[in-house]
């Protein structure tokens, strides 16, 4: 069933952790959380390249996002988002942090100046169907001894589009995966002015991955008005796991992986 968007939330990242509630309920001790998350590109129909940032900190409370409860289909109109906030950490847990992509070692270091670990020139490299796991040393009061893993998001292949006619649905498809994990962020991004130099309006989508949906025409009247050189579409795939490690410690891994389409 498709749905008005209510709530707001975008997944870009470690960052996407906010304020919300706590894992033992006790407002005494802050939670400790670590975050990974892979952010890849389509580099084909079946792998991907991309860079990867892992985070720990403490925290009162932390709203943490799931994909697994992002499994229906719901829109809002919105300003566009230009804001690209890079998650900064709080603690390190040593040089023993562990991460791996089907048993392939990938480096992770840590930034002193974002206090996060990071890929960095070291590209993730991965197939479809692989899965990344995190190992994370014993590091006393910051981050207890924990792995957990995660299965990759894989590259989103949209159809062909054709934009629709005037008060006509939309519909768009790409290659779902039916797992009932994943899920599917789609903005329609445009300019709300002939004079606009950049997109100032989005329609955006949070989809259940089954590999279609249909946009109400209510929705479109701006992106077809919209100069050709100011719209475009962006599909991004996105899958969470998480582990609650003790009664104060959550580790939570994201994959995202997107494409984005321009329209003559």
């Amino acid at each position: 069933m498709f749905r008005r968007l209510s709530v707001l939330v975008a997944v870009t990242g470690s960052a996407a952790l906010a304020a919300c509630s706590n894992l033992s309920g006790s407002e005494v001790q802050p939670n400790r959380y670590g975050a990974l998350n892979v952010q890849a590109k389509n580099n084909g129909s079946t792998s991907a390249t991309g860079l990867a940032t892992m985070i720990f900190f403490k925290g009162v409370s932390v709203s943490v996002p799931n994909s697994s409860n992002s499994q229906f289909d719901q829109c809002i109109i919105s300003t566009n988002d230009t804001s690209n906030v890079a998650a900064t950490g709080m603690n390190s847990v040593g040089t023993g942090l562990a991460m791996s992509i089907a048993g392939r070692a990938v480096p992770l270091t840590y930034n002193s100046a974002t206090l996060r670990y990071e890929s960095g020139a070291n590209q993730v490299n991965y197939n479809s169907g692989e899965s990344v796991t995190i190992n994370v040393p014993d590091a006393g009061t910051v981050f207890p001894l924990s792995t957990l893993t995660l299965k990759l998001a894989e590259p989103i292949i949209p159809s062909p589009l054709t934009l629709p006619a005037a008060n006509a649905d939309w519909l768009v498809r790409w290659n779902g995966t039916n797992d009932g994990v994943s899920s599917i962020q789609l903005q329609l991004r445009y300019a709300t002015s002939s004079t606009a130099t950049a997109p100032t309006e989005q329609v955006y989508c949070v989809l259940q991955d089954d590999g279609s949906v249909t946009l109400p025409a209510s929705y479109l009247t701006g992106f077809l008005a919209s100069p050709n050189a100011l719209r475009s579409m962006r599909l991004l795939r996105w899958r969470t796991s998480e582990r609650v490690v003790d009664a104060n410690t959550l580790l939570h891994l994201t994959s995202t992986i997107d494409t984005v389409i321009t329209f003559p």
